[in-house]
Order: structure tokens, then sequence, then C-alpha cells
């Protein structure tokens, strides 16, 4: 009875020493993840105001350059790149890998996944993990969104990430529309002046050919 009592006592103490270090592991992934949320959140801040100002003064191009620091900084990623369908499916990034080719090939074969899916998809290539994020309005598709991933699916620095990356691509989609509106805006402007100035020498030529009749 002893030796059970024992071994039922060693064994009692050998879970508990193992749920003991689950939650030391939870509990300094979870400070982790804290950290990264505070810090995230200043980058996101910092994130939409220079979109903002951007917008009013920049373009596409620009956008996407300074998204791309800033969600290096914010996700801690390796690989970051923006797939512009808008463009004939040009890659963009700051890196110029053998993976961006091979991003490309599977992004061309779930290209209807991609653009169907409300949420970040994950894809797994040689031995790196990355998600990828639809970019687009209402209206309009502009592009794919994606970012290397180190953490398992299970962990909250992943979901943290796939949170950033999905409210990173709204606020570029937003920045893109309101650039295109622009564009249309200023397009309309010059047909209207342009259509005054019509009207204005139409009239004039008719007043001289009244004066001659």
């Amino acid at each position: 009875m002893i030796i059970v009592a024992i071994q039922v006592l060693a064994i009692s103490i050998e879970r508990t020493i193992q749920e003991s270090k689950k939650f030391e592991e939870a509990n300094i992934q979870l400070k982790a993840a804290n950290q990264m949320l505070f810090e995230s959140i200043e980058h996101i801040k910092e994130l939409y105001q220079s979109v903002n100002i951007l917008t009013n003064q920049g373009n596409k191009d620009g956008i996407l350059k300074l998204s791309f620091e800033h969600i290096k900084r914010i996700t801690k990623t390796n690989v970051v790149f923006y797939y512009d369908i808008e463009n004939s499916g040009i890659m963009i990034s700051p890196e110029n890998n053998y993976l961006l080719k091979l991003i490309n090939e599977h992004i061309l074969k779930g290209m209807n996944n991609f653009l169907q899916s409300k949420t970040s998809l994950e894809v797994n290539i040689l031995d790196s993990k990355f998600l990828i994020m639809h970019v687009g309005g209402n209206y309009n598709t502009y592009g794919l969104l994606g970012v290397e991933v180190n953490d398992n699916t299970e962990s909250t620095i992943y979901i943290n990430n796939a949170y950033q990356l999905q409210f990173i691509s709204e606020l570029i989609s937003n920045a893109f529309e309101r650039l295109t509106f622009e564009e249309v805006n200023e397009k309309l402007s010059v047909t209207e002046e342009q259509n005054r100035i019509a009207n204005d020498i139409h009239d004039g030529v008719l007043q001289k050919l009244f004066s001659i009749s």
C-alpha cells in the first residue's frame, strides 16, 4: 500500500510539474503577446496617421512602401510582400529571393480562394509559413498582402498577427479607394472645365456669327 501510495504521489507530482511548466510557458507567451500588442497599437496608430497624410499627396507605391516598413515592425516578420492584381500580378516586396517566386506560383493556383476569403489564409512553402490576406473594397480588388509567420497556429502571437494583417489590409484598401475616388473626381473636374471652355468658345462664336450676319 505504501509503495502504491508513493507511486501515485510521484505520478501526481510529475503531472503537477508538467502542468506548472505549461502554465509558465503560457504566461511567458502571454507576456510577450501583450508587449507585442502594445507595440503594435502604437505602430498601427503611426501607420494610420502616415497613410492618411500620404493618401492626400501620394500614390499606391508610396503607401505600400510605407506599409511594408510598419508591417515588419508590427508583426516582427522577416518577409512581407504584395501581389498587385491590378498591375498584371506583379510581386512587390523589399526582399528579392527565391521564395517570392514560389509564393507567386501558390497565389496563381489558389487565386479564387484568396479573393473569396474574408480572413487570412495560410500557405506553407518549403520550411516557411505565410499568411495572405485579400486587399480590396466593395467594388474593387487591388491585390494580396502577405507576411511570413514563425509561430504555431494556436499561439497568441500567431492569432495577433492574423488580426493585424487583416486590419492593415483594410487600411490599405481604404487608402487605395480614396486615391481612386480622388482620381475620378480630378478627371470629372477636368471634364467639367473642358466643357465650360467649350461652351464659352461656342457662345462666343455664335455671337460673332450673329454680329456678322
